[in-house]
């Protein structure tokens, strides 16, 4: 069934993970201002598997840390899953992989609304956003600020993926060194939509707003930039 959980506050005794496993119709709200999640540089926050169905509202997630046996600082979505995120913050997040704030993989999906990722960084890709294994991303008025991954999309990383962003707003995101993809870097195999969106001060060897790449003919992407 159901289940509404309110967080009254900041929650920082963080030692791992925590897992949702198999579990649907579940909600995790902020039920005061600052209410959310502080893994203090030290945790990735919650792997969400098995097919469930999450949604976030109304919160922080602060200082996530996926290890190298991890993705996404804050959140690994995997297994089919699907979670929701409205209202929330993503707050120096960070991956020594991939997805420094979310990770989503393996026919997964995650959205996005009203949501803002800032100065969250991976050492590999996605800075914010890693997508992955014919899963799907969608956002909705949705900022990324001052994020950055160390070799490609400082901001939204995809492959094999599909990804639609609308309202979207990139700032200051980049990547390091003979990276691609200062904002978003969409690889082979992926659809990308991007509409009535920014880019401001973004910036890589390759494509400082978007790089779309494909290691040969047979791997194409689709890509749509409308009023952007």
């Amino acid at each position: 069934g159901e289940l509404d959980i309110e967080i009254m506050g900041m929650i920082d005794d963080w030692g791992e993970a925590l897992v949702i496993d198999g579990k649907t119709g579940l909600t995790i709200r902020g039920g005061v201002e600052g209410a959310g999640f502080d893994g203090e540089g030290d945790a990735q926050l919650f792997r969400i598997q098995g097919g469930s169905d999450v949604t976030f509202t109304e919160l922080e997630f602060r200082g996530g840390k996926s290890t190298e046996t991890e993705n996404g600082g804050a959140l690994e979505i995997v297994g089919s899953s699907r979670v929701y995120a409205s209202g929330v913050t993503f707050k120096s997040c960070t991956a020594a992989v991939w997805g420094g704030a979310v990770h989503v993989d393996e026919g997964s999906t995650f959205g996005a609304n009203s949501t803002t990722f800032t100065g969250c960084s991976a050492v590999l890709y996605g800075g914010a956003v890693h997508v992955i294994s014919g899963s799907t991303f969608g956002a909705i008025s949705t900022t990324f600020t001052g994020c950055f991954a160390g070799s490609q999309g400082g901001g939204l990383y995809l492959t094999d993926s599909t990804a639609n962003l609308e309202g979207a707003a990139f700032t200051s995101c980049s990547t390091g060194a003979d990276g691609r993809g200062g904002g978003i870097c969409a690889y082979q195999g992926s659809e990308l939509s991007v509409s009535d969106s920014s880019f401001l001060n973004c910036q890589a060897e390759n494509g400082g707003a978007i790089a779309s790449v494909g290691e040969d003919s047979s791997n194409k992407i689709k890509l749509t930039v409308k009023g952007t």
